[in-house]
């Protein structure tokens, strides 16, 4: 589009240039030597000196109509009008004004070239033929029709038509070379909107710039990467990208280009939009060579991609198996530890109680890894989102009963009141019963573990919109303030003495949550410390 504007702009300029060298400029000229012609050297033909004052103002009037009121290129009525009228008052001036063997009838070629240039090309006969009859006229009028007369109006004659097709063939060869360059802009200018449509349908950023690392072409991602309306034309890549390294240090991009002639992949890069705000980012830069010499370099090629979820992701996974192996760890060794006391005191032969305190202590560390085994493999049921669920029409008070079945025989063991209620309009919804059901018990095991005394009483209900609300209510030890905010944080457990009086993964909640994301469903707390804790999950029926 810029080559396009910088050819018209072009254009326009050598129009103007054109019409001021063919009208203006000698339009003043003849008529300025003209008079000077006229009061100095007195060399005018006297006899049709009455014309010149017409025939001027005709011409400069003519002049100035072509370069303010006609200034493209353009056929039309009121050119052929224009050029005929300027034939007409040119060949009037030679016939009855101009001095005999003045040289002012070499002006033709400029009414030639003129003609040629402005209007069609096949007619420019028509002015040779006004040529030739306006010579023949000056002959007649002046009645020197002589030998030497006619050899010298033929050799004018001759020598204005070479140099109009001189000038003609010039005008020609200078129009074909112009129409192969605005073919070879357009092919161009084609091949860049494919390749901007290419890399506008790609997803990742693209930018190229020259070798000193400003800006040529970049696509819509580039823009929705740096979020950012404005354009990138021209502008330096350093200014475009605040780039860090990961230990905060400015990085120089076009330095890190130089310095990299065969390309470079880095994606420990993070790009900075303000303090504190900034992407991850993986870029690749490929260097673009105009040749096979090493110093014939014509710019590069940067492909950006915000890898912000991906590190996340990866940093949450390395932080995960740090904990998961930390936390295997220990059980893992207490119950090694139990199984080789309990193998000591047989072999020593040491009391039967002292081998099954070794071999229970061993059996609570086996059973708390199997428990965080399922909560481990549940997590990554939840987190498996290509897996689809199995959608069913639930009862939730139904529901309710049977997982309650299943937890009083624990109540009773702990002397708590367990109780379970529904509301008479409790409507079924569609949703997973498996995900439900492992929530709802994730929800009534925590409230056994941590009620010493007092009850535990879990409800159902609908909301207006037809949702199953479940709440489970218990009297227990309660949440801090600060403990509540990280409760569905993975391997979280509270610092308080009676939390760690009971053995637990940290898993439990977190898992509860992942599961209840899967349901689009909803999760609410309400704890105070000391008074219990009150935890309702609001499930939809599930949509496609």
């Amino acid at each position: 589009m810029l080559e396009e504007q910088e050819m018209r702009s072009a254009e326009s300029k050598a129009d103007k240039a054109f019409t001021r060298f063919t009208f203006i400029i000698p339009t003043s000229l003849l008529v300025t030597l003209t008079y000077i012609q006229l009061y100095v050297t007195k060399s005018i033909y006297s006899p049709g000196a009455w014309v010149l004052p017409y025939v001027s103002v005709v011409a400069i009037a003519l002049a100035i109509k072509e370069y303010f009121f006609a200034p493209k290129f353009q056929r039309s009525p009121s050119q052929y009008l224009t050029a005929l009228v300027y034939h007409i008052i040119l060949a009037i001036f030679l016939i009855f004004a101009a001095p005999t063997d003045s040289g002012y009838i070499f002006t033709w070629v400029l009414v030639v070239v003129s003609f040629y240039v402005r209007l069609n090309p096949r007619y420019i006969f028509i002015s040779y033929l006004g040529l030739l009859f306006t010579q023949i006229s000056i002959l007649l009028y002046r009645d020197i029709v002589t030998l030497n007369q006619i050899v010298t109006s033929t050799i004018e004659f001759v020598i204005i038509i070479s140099i109009s097709q001189l000038v003609i063939s010039s005008r020609k060869y200078a129009n074909e070379e112009l129409g192969i360059t605005k073919r070879s802009l357009k092919k161009q200018q084609f091949e860049r909107q494919r390749l901007l449509s290419l890399i506008n349908n790609m997803g990742e950023a693209v930018i190229a710039t020259d070798d000193k690392g400003k800006v040529l072409l970049y696509n819509a991602a580039t823009l929705n990467l740096l979020d950012t309306n404005q354009s990138l034309d021209n502008k330096s890549i350093d200014k475009i990208l605040d780039l860090k390294d990961k230990n905060g240090r400015s990085v120089n991009l076009s330095k890190l280009m130089k310095s990299s002639p065969t390309g470079l992949t880095n994606n420990d890069l993070i790009h900075e939009f303000a303090p504190g705000d900034f992407i991850n980012m993986y870029i690749n830069i490929a260097p673009i060579k105009l040749g096979f010499k090493e110093d014939i370099g014509s710019g590069y090629i940067i492909m950006i991609r915000d890898i912000t979820k991906e590190k996340s992701l990866q940093d949450e996974r390395d932080e995960f198996i740090s904990v998961v192996s930390h936390e295997l760890r220990t059980p893992a060794a207490i119950a090694e530890g139990g199984v080789s006391n309990a193998i000591f005191a047989i072999e020593n032969k040491v009391s039967k109680g002292e081998v099954l305190n070794a071999l229970n202590e061993s059996h609570e560390q086996i059973l708390f890894l199997s428990s965080m085994i399922n909560d481990l493999a549940t997590l990554s049921r939840a987190e498996r989102t290509d897996k689809k669920l199995e959608i069913k029409t639930i009862k939730p008070d139904e529901l309710l009963e049977e997982i309650a079945k299943d937890y009083q025989d624990q109540a009773k063991e702990k002397k708590l009141s367990f109780s379970i209620s529904s509301a008479k309009d409790t409507k079924s919804i569609k949703s997973s019963e498996l995900y439900l059901r492992e929530i709802l018990q994730n929800f009534i095991t925590n409230s056994l573990k941590y009620t010493k005394q007092g009850s535990i009483i879990v409800h159902v209900r609908s909301n207006s919109n037809g949702d199953a609300v479940f709440s489970v209510a218990d009297s227990g030890i309660g949440l801090s303030k600060s403990d509540k905010r990280h409760i569905f944080d993975k391997f979280f457990r509270s610092e308080d003495y009676r939390t760690r009086e009971s053995s637990g993964t940290g898993l439990g909640l977190y898992v509860t949550l992942k599961l209840a994301n899967r349901l689009n469903a909803s999760i609410d707390v309400e704890s105070e410390l000391n008074k219990g804790s009150t935890f309702t999950i609001t499930v939809p029926s599930y949509k496609k």
